[in-house]
């Protein structure tokens, strides 16, 4: 994806009503927060020296996060049923600033709910329910972050 002509006269960028999500087989529209982010945390060789002699490709690492507003929340869990923080889903988000533009589509694979945390306060805000995710990996936008990723 090439970067674009400055200065942008006229042009979208992506916000948050650009975002599409997908989990598991429920879209969800009543979305307040959605964060993921993924590590690939190399070793380092050092021997008897001071200095790096080299390294190792590393360990990968995912995780996320969603929050939604109690009713989505209450459907999800209704969708994965009995037993739903063992339940594995994937979630897809896609956003494009407007009809026509490309799609950008960002994958977290093989998730699992971790935690659920309600924390209601007075006020005139919707309530929300956090998910925290187990992720097994994460293609942001169809690339795949180690050279031989397994079961992709």
């Amino acid at each position: 994806m090439a970067l674009p002509d400055y200065p942008l006269i006229n042009g979208l960028r992506h916000d948050w009503s650009s975002l599409q999500i997908e989990i598991g087989t429920l879209k969800i529209n009543g979305l307040k927060a959605l964060s993921y982010k993924h590590s690939l945390e190399p070793g380092e060789v050092r021997g008897i020296s001071p200095q790096v002699l080299g390294h190792t490709q590393g360990t990968y690492s995912a995780e996320g996060s969603v929050e939604m507003y109690l009713s989505e929340a209450n459907a999800l869990k209704a969708a994965l049923g009995t037993g739903y923080m063992t339940k594995v889903f994937n979630v897809v988000a896609k956003y494009s600033p407007k009809k026509g533009d490309p799609v950008i589509t960002d994958k977290l694979i093989g998730c699992r709910i971790k935690t659920e945390d309600k924390s209601f306060t007075q006020g005139n805000e919707p309530l929300a329910v956090k998910f925290d995710l187990f992720v097994m990996m994460v293609i942001p936008d169809g690339v795949n972050p180690l050279p031989n990723m397994l079961g992709v």
